[in-house]
């Protein structure tokens, strides 16, 4: 069983939270630990086989009209959209929910050292950006799919304290800017301070202790 502050984290209030919306909008229960987060076709994913609805008529309804069924977490609506493909739910979450997310790693008190790897060197020379403009406005771009995806993996990464998850993390960080186009990299890089800072002190913590305080 998960300790209770494992089920104070990010990634289990996110899944109870979905888990209470398809409750609400299907009356049917679906266990959290069953939901995929993150999924490989979408932030989470979510089996609706052999639970007696529709998933593509359940996704409709959800994506229609997402805040009556999903309560707030971290003060804002947390889903985007929700699509249905043979018997899942795919949901896609809302850049404010990974801004809030990402905010409140970056305020841990956790001095990440430069040399303490090459991902976190590099999140922490992405991280300067901040300088340039107060904590407060510090948001995670909108509209670049693989840096959302990037910063979901860099959130759930103390959920798992393994090397394999610490692995993956590293790899997306390290592809995040791939498919933004050349001539606005720089830009989008600048914009990416919240998401440098974040991960470098959630690389760092496993880098020290080979597991994650709770966040």
């Amino acid at each position: 069983m998960e300790s209770q502050g494992r089920q104070d984290a990010f990634p289990c209030q996110l899944r109870t939270l979905l888990a209470d919306g398809i409750a609400r909008a299907a009356s049917i229960q679906v266990r959290p630990s069953s939901i995929r987060l993150p999924a490989r076709d979408a932030h989470a994913a979510i089996p609706m086989v052999g639970k007696g609805v529709e998933a593509e008529t359940l996704a409709k309804k959800l994506s229609e009209a997402p805040g009556r069924y999903f309560e707030e977490l971290l003060g804002v609506q947390p889903v985007s959209t929700v699509q249905a493909k043979n018997g899942w739910l795919y949901v896609t979450l809302r850049t404010e929910l990974l801004t809030q997310a990402l905010k409140r790693v970056a305020v841990l008190s956790v001095e990440p050292d430069p040399l303490c790897s090459v991902a976190v060197n590099h999140m922490l020379l992405l991280a300067g950006a901040r300088d340039a403009q107060p904590a407060g406005e510090w948001q995670l771009p909108a509209g670049y799919p693989a840096i959302a995806e990037t910063a979901l993996h860099v959130l759930c990464l103390g959920e798992e304290s393994t090397s394999a998850a610490y692995a993956r993390a590293e790899e997306k960080l390290e592809g995040m800017f791939l498919p933004v186009p050349p001539r606005d990299r720089a830009a989008v890089r600048r914009e990416c301070a919240l998401l440098g800072l974040a991960a470098a002190k959630q690389l760092a913590m496993y880098q020290k202790t080979g597991d994650f305080p709770i966040h």
